[in-house]
């Protein structure tokens, strides 16, 4: 979160030197609930000693306004795509995402059978199915072990 505080920074001032005004302050997403936590939190813990440098420069930004920190679930983290290997379905899911789009075919399809971007409007739609069943049923699991505990 330190280097891309560091390089939103530069670009929030390379954007001011062009003259390029901008209405509210860069968004870092992360899926870090730790590290989140520690961008607004003043406790400090023995085992974060080792980041502290980091911690107080992101908390300081946030503390001033100038960098908004937001979760974002793990599947939906865009970055991974450049990170981490992928299965077809997350990579068409990310490939939408970033707005990426198969080149257009001179050729039609003249067996009836789907062109690319059907096939890849198919497999987004699936995997974001996919996704939103493993969220409700990792909610109802957290519920249920909840209710246990207070019960």
């Amino acid at each position: 979160m330190a280097h891309t505080t560091a390089k939103l920074t530069w670009l929030t001032f390379i954007l001011q030197d062009l003259r390029i005004s901008h209405t509210s302050p860069p968004i870092l997403y992360c899926d870090n609930l730790s590290a989140l936590h520690m961008t607004v939190n003043l406790v400090f813990h023995a085992r974060s000693k080792h980041i502290e440098l980091d911690y107080h420069f992101v908390r300081e930004h946030v503390a001033l306004g100038l960098l908004i920190t937001q979760h974002i679930y793990t599947h939906d983290q865009i970055a991974d795509i450049f990170i981490k290997p992928m299965s077809k379905t997350a990579l068409a899911y990310f490939k939408n995402k970033l707005c990426l789009r198969p080149r257009p075919s001179l050729r039609e399809d003249i067996n009836g059978n789907k062109t690319e971007t059907e096939r890849d409007v198919e497999t987004l739609v699936d995997y974001r199915n996919k996704s939103n069943a493993a969220i409700r049923k990792v909610t109802l699991e957290n519920k249920t072990e909840t209710e246990r505990d207070v019960g």
